[in-house]
């Protein structure tokens, strides 16, 4: 089995009231945690109906990311047809089952529960969260220890950051071993 690491951004946080805009996969092989294969969709969104009700800081961030133009120019206009794509996706790159990874699965998770739930139920009910690991340093160097970059906040480049952060971890890990 492979395992997924899943990234989604929204319009805000809160999986009942806030739209999903957008979801990256990147599955990494196991052992070997190289990347395989990556999707990225949007959703069709015209924002300017929903300009009053989005947090201004979102709207500016998607804005500068590009996501609101992907959004508006996207295919998929039905929620039923991308969770029929993403869980293909999945099922060809041998992930049912896998763990939900990234950087705040639990999140994600819940987007997912309510938009995409054939996708959803596609995964462990386990989350493999990267930031614990953030939390691990902080409390074994006893220092709050900064994230190298900012979050993109385009869902493939999230889970690719999630993906090096592993790396980084374990390679850290790997020289405390050592010592």
């Amino acid at each position: 089995m492979n395992l997924a690491f899943v990234d989604v951004e929204t319009t805000g946080l809160d999986p009942v009231t806030d739209r999903l805009l957008e979801v990256g996969i990147v599955i990494v092989s196991l052992p070997e945690f190289r990347i395989l294969e990556e999707a990225e969709v949007q959703m069709r969104f015209d924002r300017s109906r929903y300009m009053g009700y989005i947090h201004p800081k979102v709207v500016d961030m998607h804005i500068e990311n590009g996501l609101w133009d992907a959004c508006e120019a996207s295919p998929y206009d039905d929620l039923q047809k991308m969770d029929a794509d993403l869980c293909s996706f999945l099922l060809a790159n041998n992930c049912q089952g896998s763990q939900l990874a990234g950087a705040n699965p639990s999140f994600d998770r819940g987007f997912l529960r309510k938009s995409l739930p054939q996708t959803e139920k596609l995964f462990h009910y386990r989350n493999f969260d990267v930031n614990s690991f953030w939390l691990l340093r902080e409390f074994i160097e006893g220092r709050d220890s900064a994230r190298s970059k900012a979050a993109a906040h385009r869902a493939v480049a999230d889970c690719k950051q999630a993906i090096q952060t592993v790396e980084e971890f374990w390679t850290w890990f790997n020289g405390l071993a050592k010592s």
